[in-house]
């Protein structure tokens, strides 16, 4: 099982909870704090949100970015 959360130093972070919370990937690209994080119904794919009001989505396996 994968956990998202979002931060104020303009990242979002994405740990695995079956290895001892080791932290997996680190989400970049925001010019400000991440406000909100979230997976989409399929698992495949992360939607983070920030005070510079940029929508960023980030495709399973690289957790690269991919084009809202």
């Amino acid at each position: 099982m994968q956990v998202a959360l979002a931060f104020t130093d303009k990242i979002a972070g994405i740990w695995d909870a079956t290895k001892d919370g080791a932290e997996s990937y680190l989400l970049t690209g925001h010019e400000g704090p991440v406000n909100d994080v979230s997976f989409t119904s399929n698992g495949q794919t992360i939607q983070t949100v920030g005070d510079d009001s940029r929508l960023h989505e980030y495709r399973a396996g690289t957790w690269g970015p991919h084009e809202a």
